[in-house]
């Protein structure tokens, strides 16, 4: 599996971010997560954190906050900001199968338009929660089969394979929620919002 993420990307990432409205994202998936038990401070894990975009939202519930990422650059980024208690350079399906139950709340914003198949996610996922710990995540949304490579070159997941994952490595599905996840050149981009949480 590999994250599409170029070294030189990271110095245009944040402005991207701004452009395109992705912070809409992940205060959904904020909001969410208060909606469903995330009270208090959690061991939580970041993946795919970029330049750590994410980290100042999820910091103030975070006991620990520890990010992967594919690329150096974003991650020196990332580093910056001096709210991750600890940052890996790892593919995130090989960081997750190398820790078992150590997390509460595994978030992934705009991660998954990089990655079709999500079974090695979730599986690896399912081994470094905690039982109860939650799954949060993006995806955009496709209503055929199971994922696909749109013109975009981004992918997009369907709810019925997102529910079959679950069902499939140990998860009771909390929620997964239509919504506007972004704007892109002034367009709404449809997705889904999702919190599971691990047997």
């Amino acid at each position: 599996m590999t994250q599409v993420f170029g070294t030189t990307y990271a110095n245009a990432y944040d402005a991207l971010y701004r452009d395109k409205d992705y912070s809409s994202e992940v205060d959904l998936i904020e909001r969410i997560l208060a909606e469903h038990g995330c009270g208090g401070r959690r061991r939580l894990l970041d993946l795919g954190c970029g330049t750590g975009l994410c980290a100042p939202l999820l910091e103030p519930i975070a006991k620990s906050l520890t990010g992967v990422d594919l690329s150096p650059k974003m991650l020196e980024k990332a580093r910056a900001l001096g709210l991750y208690d600890a940052l890996f350079n790892e593919n995130v399906d090989t960081f997750l199968m190398q820790h078992v139950a150590e997390f509460d709340l595994v978030v992934a914003t705009d991660l998954f338009i990089y990655i079709g198949d999500l079974r090695e996610i979730f599986a690896g996922t399912s081994r470094a929660l905690r039982p109860r710990g939650l799954f949060a995540f993006s995806v955009e949304q496709f209503d055929g089969g199971d994922f696909i490579l749109q013109a975009t070159k981004r992918y997009a997941q369907s709810e019925p394979y997102l529910r079959r994952l679950a069902a499939d490595h140990g998860f009771n599905v909390q929620c997964i929620d239509p919504c506007f996840i972004r704007k892109d050149q002034n367009i709404d981009i449809h997705g889904l919002i999702a919190v599971l949480q691990r047997i």
